[in-house]
């Protein structure tokens, strides 16, 4: 639902996040090992400023060329349902990072390996490997016992962006590729930028989330032996629209290098999401407070 930190233009998926963690604070530190690694490696390589010419250092004729990288590290605070259609919440801190080497390979956030095809000022085509923290734990509710886990899992990810002026239009297709049972994500989302004055930004815009029959049978269906063990009703999930949702994104920037920000994502479950009897509640709400530091 952007991120930098979590959410992306496409909807995150915030619903269960304490089992995620520690996976994600160690991708972190691979990434950003990998990143030191090698910009000390290309630093070592460069030669050293070339001999005198005239009397003058050729370094004072020679302007220094742009890094090819930009990173930003932080911290975010985020809360969301325990898991799709719970009506209980979860507050915890997590990392927040983004790293872009030649406006070409990227690690943002949740999707912590990625790759632009093309990246330019109208188009964004990539994908990416992407760590989905949905899960489900039969301790989050009584009313789960019975039904069995659900772990998060590693997503393959496509996504493409379109943006004309204000206007950014965003679809993203992301399937699980861990097996475990969370199925295929296609999301599409439209957002306006409000070009308030700096440091200010602002971006709102609605969009709509559907899954495959895999995702609504894992999180939203309840098999007679499921039934038999947790009291719930048989109900059989069907593919389809799974919510529409909308997301507002607001950031200050503090100072040239230090950036505070803010991301609000409502949805309202559709469909068999709605209708199953593990939902709690059909409206599900989840934001996202961050600082970040720009190297």
């Amino acid at each position: 639902m952007i991120a930098s930190v979590i959410m992306h233009p496409n909807h995150a998926r915030l619903w269960r996040l304490p089992s995620a963690v520690f996976s994600i604070v160690r991708m972190l530190a691979f990434t950003a090992g990998i990143s030191v690694g090698l910009a000390t490696s290309t630093n070592a390589g460069e030669n050293p400023v070339g001999p005198a010419i005239n009397g003058q250092q050729a370094s004072k004729d020679t302007a220094t060329p742009a890094s090819d990288w930009t990173v930003s590290v932080g911290a975010s605070v985020v809360t969301g349902p325990k898991y799709p259609g719970s009506s209980s919440r979860l507050v915890i801190p997590i990392p927040a990072w983004e790293i872009d080497y030649k406006n070409r390979f990227f690690s943002k956030g949740l999707d912590f390996a990625g790759v632009y095809f093309l990246n330019d000022e109208s188009w964004k085509l990539g994908s990416a490997l992407s760590y989905d923290i949905t899960d489900r734990r039969h301790q989050a509710d009584g009313r789960l016992k019975g039904l069995g886990d659900v772990n998060s899992t590693l997503r393959a990810k496509v996504f493409a962006e379109h943006t004309m002026s204000l206007f950014t239009l965003a679809v993203a297709a992301a399937q699980d590729i861990a097996g475990n049972g969370q199925g295929l994500l296609l999301s599409l989302d439209a957002s306006c930028a409000i070009p308030f004055i700096e440091p200010w930004f602002f971006s709102f815009g609605p969009g709509i989330t559907w899954s495959n029959g895999e995702y609504a049978h894992t999180f939203f269906g309840v098999t007679r032996s499921q039934s038999a063990r947790s009291g719930l009703p048989a109900f059989d999930a069907d593919p389809g629209l799974m919510d529409v949702h909308f997301n507002a994104v607001v950031s200050y920037s503090i100072t040239e290098r230090w950036t505070v920000s803010g991301v609000l994502g409502l949805a309202r479950l559709t469909g068999s999401a709605a209708d199953s009897p593990i939902t709690q509640t059909k409206y599900q709400e989840t934001g996202v407070i961050s600082l970040e530091y720009k190297f």
